[in-house]
């Protein structure tokens, strides 16, 4: 396991020059490196920009041995291909005769797909039971990859019909089609995976787990925001024998309010053995 930091800023020459003595290179300008927090030039940068060190860092992450994924019951995952927005992006009042209700005036890419649960000016919407398709401009690029998640709802993900027929249909994990924005037809080269369940254990979520903790008493409810250092937090209790599958907790800032989706470990390994690409994996404390 080896934890990571993204630093960014807006460089000139003499952050060019003395930061190439520590070993990080930087163009003029802005410009991001990443450093490591087992090196011993993370000291160092952490020294040149004093104090404000956090204020340079935009990402913080963790990188996974295969024997760490291999080893943990189930893993949280994290979409590193994205298929484009959801349609419509925005509400098109020239278009339209009569506005969306709230919140959909808002969200409009989320009107007939998902119920609402709550609303809020402050968080945003709360999105209850699928009840639609989601919408994409058209059939997505997926160059080498074969799963990933859209923009504005990263907890939804999406594959091939060969990976689904492959991989997820043998465990009994449905699927939701994908329409085409527009003529509203089926696309034909992505399905959206829809989860088995929520689990049926809450999490075991620390404040060194992460960097800000809401409680948002109109709904009754706490988000989290994760600082992605070491591994995710672990369940309570056994969440149940599903393969995919989503956290009873939220997590996002602002209006974003999404769950954290699973695999279990047998999914995990049929993924690597049939070469799926676009996921991150991030295991729990074997």
């Amino acid at each position: 396991m080896r934890i990571n930091y993204r630093f960014f800023g807006n460089f000139d020459r003499k952050d060019v020059l003395e930061l190439k003595q520590i070993g990080i290179i930087v163009d003029t300008g802005c410009d991001a490196f990443v450093v490591y927090e087992d090196e011993e030039k993370f000291e160092l940068v952490k020294k040149y920009f004093g104090d404000n060190w956090k204020e340079k860092v935009t990402l913080t992450d963790t990188e996974f041995t295969e024997k760490e994924r291999g080893s943990s019951s189930f893993l949280s995952i994290e979409a590193t291909k994205i298929l484009g927005y959801p349609q419509p992006e925005e509400w098109d009042e020239d278009e339209s005769e009569h506005e969306p209700p709230y919140p959909f005036n808002i969200y409009p890419y989320f009107e007939n797909v998902f119920e609402v649960t709550n609303t809020s000016h402050d968080y945003g919407m709360l999105r209850g039971k699928q009840i639609g398709s989601f919408s994409l401009l058209g059939e997505p690029k997926w160059n080498k990859s074969n799963v990933g998640s859209i923009f504005w709802c990263e907890d939804a993900f999406f594959t091939t019909p060969d990976v689904y027929k492959m991989v997820f249909a043998p465990l009994g994990i449905k699927y939701q089609t994908v329409l085409g924005y527009g003529n509203q037809k089926p696309l034909t080269t992505v399905v959206q995976l829809l989860s088995q369940s929520i689990s049926n254990s809450k999490l075991i979520i620390n404040e060194e787990h992460t960097n800000m903790i809401e409680d948002i008493s109109e709904w009754s409810m706490k988000k989290y925001v994760l600082n992605n250092k070491g591994f995710f937090p672990s369940f309570e209790n056994h969440p149940g024998n599903y393969d995919l599958f989503v956290s009873q907790e939220y997590f996002g800032s602002g209006g974003i309010n999404e769950k954290t989706v699973f695999i279990s470990q047998k999914l995990y390994q049929l993924l690597k053995k049939n070469g799926a690409k676009g996921l991150k994996y991030y295991p729990q404390q074997p």
